[in-house]
């Protein structure tokens, strides 16, 4: 089942709240209206019953003054009124017999609360086309109870009353279609950036999905924020898709680099035939080319995964001092006589959180990255200080101090090298730094690097203290 479309959904919401405003502005009229024709009817029949009281003050008068005063010229029909004495069954005054059934209801009051002496209570009477509203008043007359009750035609009232409301629902009907009508307007207007917006998405491709694609769409500010969100996702994805794709042509190099000399070795060596040694040197160039290739693979690898993992790395306790003594054994026992060393000095009992296998990691590239293109017989020195805000920084020094500045800010980058020439003599692939980097945002740290003849080169991490 297809979604009602969200423009149809915000014109059926408009709808509905127009109707109901249109709803409530025709009941209040109506019922303003309807309180008004009430209270004039009601007005009315308070000075026919003061009328009624004074016209029965000359006896001798009062049936023609009653008729007078209860009487409606303009209909020629006399009005209803009835007058009696609490306590007596004979009515002093009265428009009709008791017999009429017509008028049985100004007899048959049982319904009625009666007033209080000195009050009037108005209610309905009569049915059929033949509504009356009712007025009944009791006033004391020399210690007597005089009852009062005068009555008027209410059917012309209803009758204007239902002409109004039959106007309220043809004006009602004409102003909820319009402005409905234009509600729809309104709301496909407002909404047509978002589907210029979405016309403009379906153009666009992974080969360009800058933000440059909607800065020409001028939404309107309630949609701005939408539109800009959406700009600053392109953007992220079309960086993204850069540096893979940049990453994906490097690694291919990189991988046909080793391939292309195993290649061309073997193919030197069966080209004619050869001494025993001369294939013994061949195979070990091809298996030097292979072991590069594979720690490319495996760098490769580790880079994907991290890329791939949205799960965090695992928070575990570990002394950073032990670990990082551990590695410069490792480096050390693994190197030949002669070569350079790896020490550890100002190393102070340091716990921090991390998983422990991606910081040896960390630290294990960059002790060979400094053994690497540091001196040959040169000395790697690492070191643990405290810093300002409970943080731990790691210090690995080597004595090499030949990088270029302008190459510092990009050491970081995936298969960068400052001397692309060392790469075949020392077997970097340009992975290292940024493994070492992914790692040290996976663990919410910093990496920075400086480098000058005097002083060498320092690489410091610093991690969170425990």
């Amino acid at each position: 089942m297809n979604p009602v479309p969200l423009k149809w959904r915000i014109s059926l919401l408009v709808a509905l709240v127009l109707v109901a405003a249109t709803a409530a502005v025709c009941g209040v009229a109506y019922h303003e209206v309807a309180g008004s024709m009430r209270g004039n009817l009601e007005s009315t029949l308070r000075a026919m019953v003061s009328g009624v009281l004074a016209a029965m003050e000359d006896p001798s008068e009062a049936q023609e003054e009653i008729r007078n005063i209860t009487g409606n010229a303009a209909l020629k029909r006399a009005g209803r009124y009835r007058v009696w004495m609490d306590g007596s069954d004979k009515d002093l005054y009265a428009s009709s017999s008791r017999g009429d059934a017509d008028r049985a209801w100004m007899w048959d009051l049982q319904a009625v609360s009666p007033p209080q002496p000195g009050q009037t209570v108005f209610f309905d009477a009569g049915r059929d086309g033949r509504e009356y509203r009712v007025a009944w008043s009791r006033q004391e007359d020399d210690g007597e109870v005089v009852n009062v009750l005068v009555a008027l035609s209410s059917a012309r009232a209803r009758h204007d009353l239902r002409e109004f409301l039959n106007l309220l629902l043809v004006i009602a009907s004409g102003v909820t279609a319009g402005a409905v009508a234009l509600g729809v307007m309104i709301v496909l207007w407002s909404l047509r950036p978002v589907a210029r917006t979405a016309q403009r998405l379906r153009t666009i491709t992974h080969h360009d999905l800058g933000r440059a694609h909607l800065e020409d769409l001028h939404p309107p500010a309630e949609l701005r924020p939408f539109v800009d969100a959406l700009g600053n996702m392109l953007a992220r994805l079309d960086a993204a898709m850069r540096r893979q794709t940049e990453f994906t042509g490097d690694a291919s190099h990189e991988l046909r680099t080793p391939l292309a000399s195993a290649k061309s070795t073997l193919q030197a060596a069966v080209s004619r035939p050869r001494q025993a040694e001369q294939y013994r040197q061949a195979i070990e160039e091809t298996l030097g080319d292979l072991d590069r290739m594979d720690r490319l693979i495996r760098q490769l690898l580790a880079l994907a995964r991290m890329d791939e993992s949205d799960s965090p790395w695992q928070h575990r306790q570990l002394r950073l001092d032990e670990l990082l003594a551990d590695l410069a054994a490792a480096a050390n026992a693994a190197l030949p006589a002669g070569r350079a060393r790896v020490i550890c000095t100002d190393m102070p009992a340091t716990t921090v959180r991390g998983d422990a296998d991606e910081l040896a990691q960390l630290f294990r590239n960059l002790i060979d990255n400094a053994l690497a293109h540091g001196p040959h017989d040169g000395i790697v020195t690492m070191s643990i200080s405290a810093g300002d805000d409970s943080s731990v920084a790691v210090a690995v020094h080597d004595e090499g101090g030949l990088i270029p500045h302008e190459a510092l800010g990009r050491l970081f980058d995936r298969f960068y090298r400052a001397d692309p020439s060392r790469a075949s003599a020392t077997g970097g692939t340009g992975l290292g730094l940024a493994i070492v980097r992914e790692i040290v945002r996976r663990h919410s740290g910093q990496v920075e690097i400086t480098s000058t003849p005097a002083t060498g080169t320092t690489v410091t991490v610093r991690l969170a203290g425990e």
